[in-house]
């Protein structure tokens, strides 16, 4: 069994104080084109979505067969689409997503059900501002 990898949540400022998050630095690749983002460990998020200003920084250009409408909890809704990146994030061997580019995200990236949580565990002590990411093996 692989070993957990402990980090710590990471403090910012959200306009009415310090809020501490699960963050990760995480590297987004297209083909030979990499960005290293920082990303948050999204339980309630479907997918790896990932800002669509960062697609032309990998040489992505939104493909018309695959925009679709996207939201979240808060209910909005805006044209988002599909593109298949590598994402190498700390403790897991690099996996295939299919990312989800989304205008206005307020994270660089998120990292959801499909694809992050499909290749690791994580086990989150919000008290302790600590959690913790196993490999899947």
């Amino acid at each position: 069994m692989k070993r957990w990898r402990e980090f710590d949540y990471t403090g910012q400022w959200d306009g009415t104080g310090l809020a501490y998050r699960p963050v990760v630095n995480v590297v987004l690749s297209n083909g030979s084109k990499s960005i290293p983002v920082v990303a948050l460990i999204d339980s309630g998020c479907d997918c790896v979505m990932v800002n669509k200003d960062i697609a032309n920084a990998l040489g992505i250009t939104s493909n018309p067969l695959r925009k679709m409408r996207v939201g979240g909890i808060t209910g909005l809704r805006d044209d988002g689409f599909k593109f298949e990146i590598t994402v190498q994030a700390p403790s897991l061997d690099a996996f295939v997503a299919d990312a989800t580019f989304v205008p206005g995200l307020p994270f660089a990236c998120l990292l959801g059900q499909k694809g992050f949580f499909d290749s690791a565990n994580v086990h989150f002590e919000k008290t302790k501002h600590k959690f913790y990411i196993q490999a899947i093996s």
